[in-house]
Order: structure tokens, then C-alpha cells, then sequence
């Protein structure tokens, strides 16, 4: 979890929308486009599913035992800190989970 490039600083465009995304959006939305090689409904059999929900569990430990310091790109934000990566994280999951009507 460490990034050791040098960081760009964020264009006015990703603070705009880092802003709107993660304090002013209370979810993220409905029927966002999908890259086409990252669509995989109806391609994941229950074992790939069971090792994913494994590593996402896994890395979810990880990310909460990264010091508080960490700041590192996001590809349409740009650079965040722990507690904007913690927002993305939360956002991302839960707009899944309510995909699978958790």
C-alpha cells in the first residue's frame, strides 16, 4: 500500500469532482458506464466469486492498518489521504452490495 512515484498534483477538474463524489454525493450513482473488459455479469462462477469476497476482505484489513499518512492516486481523483481513500472504499462497496440487494 505504498506508492513511491511522485505524486502529480490534482487538476482543478479532479478536486471539483473529488469534492461532489465524496461530500456532496450521498451515493455513488445509478447506471454509471462500465468499461467493457471490466463487466463480468454472468462470467464469475461461485468459487472466483468466494476467492474475490476472500481478497477484498483481506485487502479491507490491510487498508485499515495503513498508517493514517498515506496518500496515494486515485485514476479520476487524483492524490487522497486515508480517510478520502476510506469514503471511496465505503461508496464503491456499498453501490455493489446494493447491486446484490445487501
Amino acid at each position: 500500500m505504498t506508492w513511491d512515484k511522485p505524486l502529480r498534483p490534482a487538476t482543478w477538474k479532479q478536486r471539483l469532482a473529488k469534492y461532489y463524489f465524496l461530500y456532496l454525493q450521498p451515493r455513488f450513482p445509478k447506471h454509471v458506464k462500465v468499461a467493457e473488459p471490466l463487466l463480468t455479469q454472468g462470467k464469475v462462477d461461485d468459487l472466483e466469486l468466494s476467492e474475490a469476497k476472500a481478497h477484498f476482505s483481506q485487502r479491507l484489513r490491510a487498508f485499515m492498518q495503513a498508517p493514517d499518512t498515506i496518500r496515494t492516486p486515485h485514476p479520476f481523483f487524483g492524490p487522497l489521504n486515508k480517510k478520502e481513500w476510506g469514503i471511496v472504499l465505503f461508496k464503491h462497496s456499498d453501490h455493489h452490495l446494493r447491486q446484490f440487494g445487501r
